[in-house]
């Protein structure tokens, strides 16, 4: 049986409004024209699916059960019809990625992308520590991957990744043949300072209330930081992929296990937000 799409909307259109006259101004048709529509698409699905009454118009029992099937068919079609055009028409997602993204994280993003619109199209491009929000006020990406915590208004994220926090230090100190320290361990060591999330990454008070002994300059950047502390300016807390990924010889890098992990969201504009981010968010943190 061959069903028309538009003979199934007139259906539905019908059932919902219960009135033939109603239905007909909403569809742009004649009422009579309406009806032999109905009519015609009764005979074709074999049963009576409406009754027309002085009062109105009301669902037979396989009318009732028509109608919840034919709602999920249109919204089926519409859907068929969405994708069809957006694969038409390429979209491009710009996503900024901070400094120390796991390699892994990027890859389930273009997986998930490909798998949910294969025309969709993902640019990634790094970002320092210094301008996580830059790029989003200025509209010049889409979404961008950061840090948590933050305190930026006005955008939604949602939480990608977690691992361990880890002091930098340099080859001979006196902790970098350990397997791992607490963060008393390193209370009186001077920590190259953070330009952002300061209290976060310096673990500003320490347990005992005190604050840390900090360096300037803060390091802008992933390289600047493994270099500061390769030379003996300081030691550094990061994320433990980030002295993965820009390991300098010279430097070592140790766990802190009493203090918290650091989290990595994908975050995008609240009001102004392309909608394939949220889709593509939800795709990847529920793998």
């Amino acid at each position: 049986m061959d069903l028309s799409l538009r003979a199934v909307r007139y259906f539905v259109t019908v059932a919902e409004v219960r009135h033939y006259g109603r239905a007909a101004e909403q569809l742009f048709i004649s009422q009579p024209a309406l009806s032999q529509q109905i009519k015609r698409f009764e005979r074709q699905v074999g049963c009576q699916l409406l009754e027309r009454s002085r009062t109105g118009v009301t669902l037979t029992a396989s009318g009732r059960v028509f109608l919840e099937e034919a709602r999920v068919l249109l919204e089926r079609a519409d859907a068929a019809v969405a994708r069809t055009r957006r694969a038409a028409e390429p979209t491009t997602l710009n996503i900024a990625c901070v400094a120390g993204t796991p390699h892994g994280i990027k890859s389930r993003l273009v997986e998930s992308a490909l798998s949910a619109e294969p025309c969709l199209e993902i640019n990634l491009m790094r970002i320092d520590w210094s301008e996580p929000f830059t790029h989003l006020r200025n509209a010049s990406v889409d979404a961008a991957i950061i840090h948590l915590p933050h305190a930026e208004l006005g955008v939604t994220s949602r939480l990608l990744h977690s691992e361990p926090r880890v002091a930098v230090l340099p080859i001979g100190h006196r902790l970098s043949s350990r397997p791992q320290i607490g963060i008393d361990d390193i209370a009186g060591d001077p920590v190259l300072d953070s330009n952002f999330n300061r209290d976060f990454w310096l673990i500003n008070p320490r347990p005992d209330g005190s604050a840390p002994v900090t360096v300037q300059p803060a390091p802008d950047s992933a390289e600047q930081l493994m270099d500061l502390v390769a030379l003996g300016r300081g030691i550094a807390i990061t994320a433990k992929t980030v002295s993965e990924q820009y390991q300098r010889p010279g430097v070592v890098s140790i766990p802190i296990v009493d203090i918290d992990d650091v989290e990595l969201a994908l975050i995008w504009s609240s009001d102004h937000g392309h909608p394939a981010v949220a889709e593509l968010a939800e795709a990847v943190a529920t793998e």
